[in-house]
């Protein structure tokens, strides 16, 4: 019987079994050629009969039927090399413009599905696999971690101890589910951040995701000035930061770029901080952290070239100064900083009485409908909106992971300083842009989306901050040699 089981071809007569196994044998050994190859048949196949009822059927509709078995062999595939989790968030944040109706006003990105699935799977192999929780050791995992729980801690508590007087039927029948979304797309950012720092083991994958991003900032521009437009690029949030800082640190840190390289960097950097700082002047979270990157790489590399840039600066805003101190300053102020701080003020009425822990996610809409329905505005500040969603407690453990994490890139260029290498460049990139995201969580709303101003569909532009974050802890890693300590997890 063991020996049927074991081998079940011995039931058949010899001359067939002699006959089958070579065939088996073939199949096993070019099972991803014929994979393939049944593939590109099944396409074809289905070609013309979606061009038959092309007319009858919505197209898309098709589209999905045809790519639904290469999207499930696609998925499958990433959740066997999770490694490229990462670059395919990256990928489909940028470039990818696809989205699923909540049956609300926000969508569920791909993205954000993508990071959902990277997380479930990596909660299977730890938990139930590997039976341990292993992280990238850094500083800033802890306070993050306990951020994770305490947005959905306050989720219960702000329902429990929720004003008798505040009702959320009058903002959306549906705010249970708004508030559980909220809470989930607040949560998978943080989760975005670990998948890069544990996920992202080579600069192979860096220069992959560095790529990426200069794809999308060159399809961004051609659509930006309407020239043809084939595919969408994000370009929202703080895509035009990382952007110069992509760029400007590859030029600075890198020693030996070819000169077509070279020039292709210098245009698209020059192209979209001529974007943010020329055309988009009058927006203070449009210009702000372009010049905030790019000050503290001019720093890092050089203290003499920081010195240059500054008085360079200093000199054109001087021959500028009516244009800018005048009409750019007055417009700023008149159109934004008056309206921020007004919308500030509202907030702390409510956050002051929810101090500890806030509101929970989205709660404080509850609160301007039934009190303040005609003076709430968006506080457009994911520092404002992080201590009115999660109290203080939440706001220290931001304040902390930031904190952690700037040191730690800050000791990480120190280290690498001098190599004038790929490496070091994404260091100070990754470095740079944490503090610009850090500065700008109070001018803009671009750390977390706010549920009633960027909906969730915000996720696909706010994910560039966390996955290239998570990079100083990845980095890290990489460039360590093998006998120095890694950071301890604080």
């Amino acid at each position: 019987m063991e020996r049927l089981i074991d081998n079940p071809l011995s039931l058949l007569p010899r001359w067939l079994a002699f006959r089958i196994l070579p065939f088996l044998q073939f199949l096993d050994r070019n099972r991803r050629i014929l994979l393939r190859f049944v593939l590109v048949t099944a396409v074809l196949l289905l070609a013309p009969l979606a061009g038959i009822g092309i007319n009858d059927v919505n197209p898309l509709l098709i589209f999905g039927v045809i790519a639904f078995p290469l999207l499930l062999l696609g998925l499958h595939g990433l959740v066997l090399r999770p490694t490229w989790g990462p670059i395919v968030i990256l990928f489909a944040a940028a470039l990818v413009p696809i989205s699923l109706s909540t049956g609300t006003e926000s969508r569920l990105v791909d993205s954000f599905l993508v990071t959902l699935l990277m997380f479930g799977n990596a909660l299977v192999v730890m938990l139930i696999i590997e039976k341990r929780v292993h992280l990238a050791p850094s500083p800033a995992t802890k306070p993050l971690l306990w951020f994770m729980l305490v947005i959905w801690l306050s989720l219960i508590w702000s329902n429990i101890f929720m004003d008798p007087l505040a009702d959320p039927a009058k903002l959306s029948k549906k705010f249970a589910f708004v508030q559980v979304a909220t809470a989930l797309t607040m949560m998978m950012l943080p989760v975005a951040f670990l998948l890069a720092a544990n996920y992202i083991t080579s600069l192979r994958q860096v220069k992959i995701m560095a790529a990426i991003m200069l794809v999308a900032a060159v399809v961004g521009a051609t659509n930006y000035f309407n020239m043809q437009q084939v595919i969408e690029a994000n370009t929202r949030g703080l895509f035009s930061m990382w952007i110069v800082a992509i760029t400007v640190g590859l030029l600075l840190f890198v020693r030996n770029i070819p000169w077509p390289m070279r020039i292709f960097l210098l245009a698209i950097g020059g192209l979209w901080f001529y974007i943010r700082f020329f055309l988009g002047i009058s927006w203070l979270a449009g210009w702000l952290p372009s010049v905030l990157v790019l000050a503290v790489l001019l720093f890092m590399r050089s203290k003499r070239l920081f010195l240059v840039g500054v008085l360079a600066m200093a000199l054109f805003i001087t021959l500028n100064s009516d244009y800018y101190f005048g009409t750019v300053l007055a417009n700023e102020e008149s159109e934004s900083g008056n309206t921020r701080l007004a919308a500030w003020e509202v907030n702390w009425r409510v956050t002051g009485k929810h101090l500890l822990l806030g509101t929970g996610p989205a709660g404080y809409a509850v609160y301007y409908m039934s009190y303040f329905r005609h003076d709430g505005m968006a506080t457009h500040s994911s520092l404002i909106d992080t201590v009115a969603q999660t109290g203080i407690v939440g706001l220290g453990l931001i304040i902390w992971f930031f904190g952690a994490l700037i040191w730690q890139g800050y000791k990480l260029c120190r280290r690498l300083q001098g190599r004038r290498d790929f490496a070091e460049a994404m260091a100070n990139v990754a470095f740079a842009g944490t503090l610009g995201t850090a500065v700008m969580a109070i001018f803009g709303d671009w750390l977390f989306p706010f549920t009633y101003t960027q909906t969730i569909a915000g996720f696909d532009y706010v994910v560039y901050s966390w996955l290239f974050m998570g990079l100083i802890v990845a980095i890290d890693r990489i460039t360590r040699p093998p006998e120095e300590p890694l950071p301890e997890s604080a």
